[in-house]
């Protein structure tokens, strides 16, 4: 599975946040969390995630043959996982509301969760994933 993030023009992703070294192309072995925006809750949710996925610094170019367009265009991307290691969350079970602000994802919707003020939130957000607490009982 392939994951693409909108960042500004010329603007990479600042993997030296979650443990690459700044000439690194790559950072391994990540909990890569998908967010979007939610109306009823009015806040940025949890949509999904991809476990032990690879993040690029610079977007990158589909494997030849992927057939990865959109209107003729190639889409790249900035993160990659097996898909054995994605979950997409369905539309009732987005309910994990991500911060904004300084405690928060900023206005590019990239958050490292790397400062230490943050260390609760991410931990939580983790044990949501790790623990199955997105599951509603059946």
């Amino acid at each position: 599975m392939f994951g693409y993030v909108q960042l500004s023009r010329g603007r990479k992703l600042r993997i030296e946040r979650i443990g690459a070294h700044k000439e690194d192309g790559h950072v391994d072995n990540i909990l890569a969390f998908w967010v979007s925006t939610r109306p009823r809750i009015r806040g940025t949710v949890i949509t999904g995630w991809y476990k032990e996925a690879v993040v690029y610094r610079s977007p990158q170019d589909p494997p030849a043959n992927s057939n990865r367009k959109y209107k003729g265009e190639v889409c790249r991307f900035f993160v990659k996982a097996k898909a054995k290691n994605c979950r997409c969350l369905p539309v009732l079970q987005r309910d994990f509301v991500i911060p904004r602000g300084k405690c928060g994802i900023g206005q590019t919707n990239v958050w490292y969760a790397d400062k230490e003020k943050q260390g609760r939130f991410r931990k939580k957000a983790i044990k949501y994933v790790t623990e199955g607490l997105h599951q509603y009982p059946t």
